[in-house]
Order: C-alpha cells, then sequence, then structure tokens
C-alpha cells in the first residue's frame, strides 16, 4: 500500500512540472492564471498583508489537534503546534521527494478517526510580481492538496491558499534565504 501511495504521489509530482514547465517570469509577458481562491473567500490583500494570515481562532485548532498525540504528529513529520512545510525549487510546484513523506504523514493524519483539518498555505520567494508570486504560492498550495486527495483524504478536511511572497520565512537575497521561503505550510487544525 505504501508503495502505491508513493508511485501515485509521484505521478501527481510529475504531471505539476508539465504544468509548469512554461512558466515565464518575464515582466512584460503574460502573466498565469489569476490566483485561485477558495468558495466564499476574498482574495489576499498584497499590500499590507492584512487577512494572509491563517485562521486565528484557536478553538477549531485545539479541537482537532487536542485528539492527535506528540507522537503521532512527530511521526507525521509534523512539530508539536501541529505544522510542517514541504518546499519547491524555483518557479516550480512539483513536490520534491524528500518532501513526499510529510504529504503521506498528513494524509494519515488526516484520514484517521480526529476530527482535524488542515490548511496548505502556499509561498514563494520574492522574485516576480507581487501578483504573479499570488498565482504559484496558489498552485503550490492546491499541489499539496491534490496529492492528498489522490492519497484519500476527504476534500472537505483541506483547505489551500496562498500568501503568496508576503509571510517570507527569511528575509533576504541569498538563494538559501529564498529557498526557504518556496514552500507550502501544512498546518493543522
Amino acid at each position: 500500500m505504501k508503495t502505491t501511495a508513493r508511485l501515485i504521489l509521484s505521478s501527481i509530482t510529475c504531471l505539476g512540472l508539465a504544468a509548469c514547465s512554461s512558466v515565464n517570469l518575464d515582466e512584460n509577458a503574460p502573466k498565469g492564471p489569476a490566483p485561485i481562491v477558495q468558495a466564499g473567500e476574498a482574495p489576499k490583500p498584497a499590500a499590507d498583508g492584512a487577512g494572509a494570515t491563517a485562521p486565528t481562532s484557536q478553538a477549531p485548532m485545539a479541537k482537532g489537534l487536542s485528539s492527535l498525540t506528540p507522537t503521532d504528529l512527530q511521526s507525521a513529520g509534523f512539530s508539536a503546534d501541529g505544522r510542517a512545510s514541504v518546499y519547491f525549487e524555483f518557479d516550480q510546484t512539483v513536490i520534491r521527494r524528500q518532501d513526499q513523506p510529510i504529504v503521506e504523514g498528513a494524509a494519515v493524519l488526516l484520514k484517521g478517526p480526529s476530527q482535524v483539518t488542515l490548511v496548505v498555505e502556499g509561498n514563494t520567494d520574492d522574485r516576480g510580481t507581487s501578483e504573479y508570486n499570488l498565482a504559484l504560492g496558489q498552485r503550490r498550495a492546491e499541489t499539496v492538496k491534490r496529492a492528498l486527495l489522490v492519497l484519500g483524504v476527504e476534500e472537505s478536511r483541506v483547505d489551500a491558499v496562498s500568501n503568496g511572497e508576503e509571510k517570507p520565512r527569511k528575509a533576504g537575497s541569498a538563494e538559501s534565504d529564498h529557498a526557504e521561503n518556496r514552500r507550502a505550510d501544512l498546518i493543522l487544525r
């Protein structure tokens, strides 16, 4: 079963690579598709980052996480506060092989008996326009969500949103800083 899940996840990764192979970061070139926004949700403002944070209600987070043990979280690749990250190469939406166990661990937690749900927040480095980065962040979040659905997670348990470049983990212009910012944050609640 685990081998089958890895093959499926690898197939999704290949599809993501094929879908993004024609992306152009040229400032004058037409930009990618408009950001995908979940039903009933307003687009995230890029100027001041207002509304670009994860849900602030602690009641659902505490309720969902309270049913998981620290061992459950750790074995799935999550921190004690229910967070994990999947990283991406420059201008890509392909889940890297080394990050596939985190997606698989999230699937195990979400398919379990708990009421835990997941928010996937797509992030980018600061290269490219704000609009392009918002769309790229959404595509990254959607890639992780699709992988979870293929692994058997109910769609109602996963939300995919984009922060674009608005929530950098590292400030700086070194490649190592950019690499930390090219990610999807998986947040259990």
